[in-house]
């Protein structure tokens, strides 16, 4: 789960880095765009302030700064050119030219007064048409002001007229309407007479009034061709950041939703039965751990009913033989007139019923060891004691053959966390095993090495080929087919024993017995469960 997350935020920083990097790219075109439409803005009252202070000599220029300021707060100033600092050397040289430049960056517009070297400095500190139709409205009065200015001083031409010939300096609209605001009823013809100024922000235009004229000023609309291009440039960036972002997305979500396709369609093939259904995904996809997980879980569900199928072949193919000698001893039995021979074929029968008795008790018992069908019981046991008490009741020895025990344990090394029955159970089916299989000893040795105990059974029997020491533990494996069901052996006892031994988390080893035959070994640990759940001691 993890990898899929750091793959989705590495698409994610991926695209965000290239829509950083494309808007990094785009950001002084944007910056450009933005700046010609401040200058656009701003050039109408830049051109009618720089013509009041023309109209007076250099000495009263400090007067109309003031003048400026009683309107307009201190949104007008004039400074030393030598004081005009952050502009590039190519503005710098049109500001030296009388041409308008900006500051960008300060927000700050100038102008040169004449051929003198003072500069007239704006600064309105907001971006665009927010000067006229903001909550700041000292840019609007600076150009009311000015703009009746410019009418008293061509007062031989009427309103409209005199308008009109100034109407050229500003980069927006600039008329005279008789009529109010339409949009704006009569809140805004009140807010006209008590203040002087309304916006129509819906159609971005700044109402006012001017001294003396009965008719409504109209500046605007302010938003304008490069304006609109500079908002249309950055809603396709931001698009541009969106695209990329679904882009992103979708080739992320593209190889993963395949994958689960794949691993849906898998899954209801192995559904239907086909067992050998696989999921095939790179190893770079997200979902490739659970596509492992899945073909570990169906390739053991295979082996588990291949397994099954296969026991209970096995398991039909050991039942024939005995409950054939039955149905052949029946039949012979009603023959039968001898009492002699009723008594041979009743021994005969009587045989057979424990043979298959024998068989189903050790299914049972594999059955209960592979499938957890027995509690867990697990206590304290003495092994010294424990194997005294195997050796006394140990029966059905051939007489020809001797067992040898042989306890290597220190006493204070003796005591181990088992089940002692099913100890007793994996020593019975060694020591039969080596008792069946050998010519005349068996040894049995139980010793400790570090916190591992050793329980191994040896004889000197024909012993056990290496390439066969595997096959042993496969249910109803023999190596010797017809001498191994002459002597009663079902082909479960070792692999009875190596469950024992993984219950006990230990394992079973086969190797060369020094009596020369085979040897055995169950070896499991002394602590083989969480001691937390320990009983009382035995």
């Amino acid at each position: 789960m993890k990898k899929i997350f750091i793959k989705l935020y590495l698409l994610l920083l991926l695209v965000l880095a290239v829509w950083v990097g494309a808007f990094l790219a785009v950001l002084p075109y944007l910056e450009s765009l933005e700046k010609e439409n401040n200058e656009r803005i701003m050039k109408g009252v830049m051109e009618l302030a720089v013509r009041e202070f023309r109209a007076v000599p250099p000495f009263r220029w400090p007067e109309l700064v003031r003048a400026f300021g009683e309107v307009s707060g201190r949104l007008v100033s004039v400074v030393p050119l030598a004081d005009v600092k952050g502009l590039e050397d190519d503005a710098l040289q049109g500001l030296v030219d009388g041409k308008l430049v900006s500051d960008y960056s300060e927000d700050a517009f100038y102008r040169r007064l004449a051929k003198s070297d003072q500069v007239l400095l704006v600064e309105p500190g907001r971006d665009g048409s927010s000067w006229y139709t903001g909550e700041d409205e000292r840019v609007t009065d600076l150009t009311v002001y000015l703009i009746s200015r410019e009418l008293q001083r061509q007062d031989s031409l009427s309103a409209e007229e005199a308008l009109a010939s100034i109407g050229p300096v500003f980069g927006f609209p600039v008329r005279l309407s008789k009529a109010p605001p339409a949009d704006g009823g009569q809140g805004a013809v009140d807010r006209l007479a008590r203040r002087g100024i309304w916006v129509d922000k819906k159609a971005d235009i700044a109402w006012c009034t001017l001294p003396g004229v009965e008719s409504y000023l109209a500046l605007g609309s302010l938003d304008e061709g490069e304006a609109l291009l500079y908002y249309v440039s950055v809603y396709c960036v931001l698009g541009m950041f969106l695209v990329l972002i679904a882009a992103g997305v979708f080739l992320w979500t593209r190889p993963l939703w395949r994958d689960l396709d794949a691993l849906t369609g898998v899954a209801e093939r192995f559904k239907k039965g086909d067992l050998s259904a696989r999921v095939a995904v790179s190893k770079g996809s997200a979902v490739h751990i659970l596509a492992e997980e899945f073909n570990a879980m169906a390739a053991q569900v295979q082996r588990e009913i291949s397994y099954r199928i296969d026991l209970a072949d096995a398991v039909s193919h050991e039942l024939r033989s005995p409950l054939a000698r039955l149905q052949f001893a029946f039949g012979l039995l009603d023959e039968a007139t001898d009492a002699g021979a009723r008594q041979k074929l009743n021994a005969e029968i009587q045989c057979s019923i424990e043979e298959l008795d024998g068989l189903v008790e050790e299914l049972l018992a594999f059955s209960r060891m592979e499938h957890g069908g027995e509690k867990p019981d697990f206590h304290e046991v003495n092994m010294t004691r424990w194997l005294e008490t195997f050796r006394a009741g140990m029966s059905g020895v051939r007489p020809e053959v001797g067992v040898v025990f042989r306890d290597l344990l220190e006493p204070e090394q003796a005591t181990v966390l088992a089940e002692e029955r099913l100890l007793g159970r994996a020593l019975g089916n060694l020591v039969g095993n080596a008792v069946r299989y050998a010519r005349s000893a068996v040894e049995v040795s139980l010793e400790r090495s570090g916190d591992d105990f050793f329980l191994t059974v040896e004889d000197d029997g024909c012993g056990i080929a290496e390439e066969h020491r595997e096959n042993v533990f496969v249910p109803f494996i023999r190596l010797d087919e017809s001498r191994d069901r002459e002597s009663g052996n079902h082909g479960l006892g070792l692999a009875i024993v190596r469950s024992i031994a993984e219950r006990h988390r230990g394992r079973v080893t086969i190797g060369e017995s020094r009596l020369g035959g085979a040897l055995v070994r169950l070896s499991w640990p002394v602590q083989a469960v969480s001691m937390t759940d320990r009983p009382t001691p035995s």
